[in-house]
Parts: C-alpha cells; sequence; structure tokens
C-alpha cells in the first residue's frame, strides 16, 4: 500500500525566527470561517514552538464576504484584486511585516496584492511547495479537482516546484 505525506500550509514558519516574532498581516472574511481557522493554526503553532502563553502578533483586515461574493460572480477581478491590495498596503502601513491572504479561491490575485506591498506575501503554494521539497519527498505532485484549484495552483510556485500537477477533468452533474 501506497503512503502519502500530508502537508500543511504554515504561515508560523514564516513569522517565527530566532529573532523573535514578526507581525503577520491577515486578510480574511472570505470566509470568516477560513479566516478563523488560519487564526487558530498560526496561534497553535506559536504556543507549540515558544510555549507557555505565547500566541502571534497579528494585524487582521476581515471582509464583508458579501461583497467579495458580488465581484467573484460578476466577474470584476479588477475590482477585487484592486480592494485586496489596498488592504494589503494599509496592513503593511499599520505594521505587518508579511502578508497573509486567509482564503484559497482569491490566491488567483496574489501577483496584484504583491506587486502593491515592499512586505513578503505569503503564498498558500509556495509555503506548500516549501514543505515538499524540505521533505525531500521524490515524485511530488499536486491534485486538484475543483476549478478555483485550478487557477490558483496554475501560477503558484507549487506548480513551479514540484514534479507534476493534475487536473482531472471537471465532473459532470449526475444525470
Amino acid at each position: 500500500m501506497a503512503s502519502f505525506d500530508i502537508l500543511v500550509y504554515d504561515p508560523a514558519d514564516q513569522i517565527v525566527g530566532s529573532t523573535g516574532m514578526q507581525t503577520i498581516g491577515l486578510i480574511g472574511g472570505m470566509s470568516w470561517e477560513s479566516t478563523a481557522l488560519y487564526y487558530k493554526l498560526i496561534n497553535e503553532r506559536v504556543r507549540d514552538r515558544m510555549g507557555k502563553l505565547h500566541s502571534a502578533p497579528l494585524l487582521m483586515y476581515s471582509y464583508d464576504f458579501e461583497a467579495i461574493k458580488q465581484m467573484q460572480y460578476a466577474g470584476r477581478w479588477t475590482e477585487a484584486a484592486a480592494s485586496l491590495a489596498d488592504v494589503a498596503r494599509r496592513l503593511e502601513g499599520a505594521g505587518a511585516r508579511a502578508i497573509v491572504l486567509c482564503t484559497n479561491t482569491m490566491h488567483k490575485l496574489a501577483p496584484a496584492i504583491m506587486s502593491n506591498v515592499t512586505v513578503p506575501f505569503i503564498h498558500l503554494g509556495d509555503a506548500t511547495a516549501q514543505r515538499i521539497r524540505a521533505k525531500d519527498i521524490g515524485g511530488s505532485g499536486c491534485s486538484a479537482r475543483s476549478s478555483r484549484w485550478r487557477r490558483t495552483f496554475t501560477w503558484t510556485g507549487c506548480a513551479r516546484m514540484i514534479s507534476t500537477c493534475w487536473f482531472p477533468p471537471p465532473t459532470r452533474a449526475p444525470m
């Protein structure tokens, strides 16, 4: 039987260093459930690494997801990108030393965010690819069923750094 390593995106890798923690800016609200998960996981990792009552220094902007959903459904991606880039600039101005986008689909707009800030943008695809390389997994790949993952991983460092990206054909609705 084949064995698989499950690799988890870990932004805490980027903020906990030997010189102390860096403030990270979270762009959330798309959905609030995923934002809460990012917040929880980042703080659990910081606690596990630093012990006691340590938690991550975070700045967060939480969107009203309805506004973003309307832009998505109407195909207003340029407007959505401008909004995300503006929020990233504001987080950077408030002291964030890195930016994390707490959602999957909107990573398709990562280039617009990255080009508008001077601090690192921690991309889930790049972080995943780094973990794959660090584990020295031979013949690694990614599989993406939904169109959101096709768009996200086609651009990302994950697609550039691992050996195979497999996108199965879209499934049809049952008859």
